[in-house]
Order: C-alpha cells, then sequence, then structure tokens
C-alpha cells in the first residue's frame, strides 16, 4: 500500500493526457481510501474486543477476590 501511496504522490498536481492512465489512477485512489476505512474498522473492533475482554478479566479477578474474602 505504501508503494501505491508512492505512486499516486508522484501524480499529483502532474496534468496526465492519458485518460486511461488518468482513470485508473484516480480508481487507484479510491481504492487506497477504501482500504484505509477498512484498515481503520478493523482496528476499532480489535480494540473494542481487547476493552470487552479487559472489562470480563477485571470482573473475574474482582469476583474471585471478592469470593476469597468471604471465607
Amino acid at each position: 500500500m505504501r508503494y501505491v501511496q508512492m505512486v499516486l504522490a508522484a501524480a499529483k498536481g502532474r496534468s496526465i493526457d492519458n485518460m486511461p492512465l488518468a482513470q485508473s489512477l484516480d480508481d487507484l485512489r479510491g481504492l487506497i481510501y477504501d482500504s484505509e476505512d477498512v484498515m481503520d474498522e478493523l482496528d476499532y473492533y480489535r480494540l473494542e474486543q481487547q476493552i470487552i475482554e479487559g472489562a470480563s478479566y477485571f470482573f473475574t479477578v474482582s469476583f474471585l477476590l471478592l469470593s476469597v474474602s468471604f471465607m
């Protein structure tokens, strides 16, 4: 993805007379934006899962500590 971004950055601001190439670069730019959105969404769900697992661990440890203190 980094290489594609480098190609797009090199082409940015340049006049491209080859219309199929210009269209392909525009399509590629759109795909990069879409892939970044997907990666952001995956990262969101990964963080959400870490929070859920952390909360579950916290409640389990708290329950065990409370159970031991009543023995």
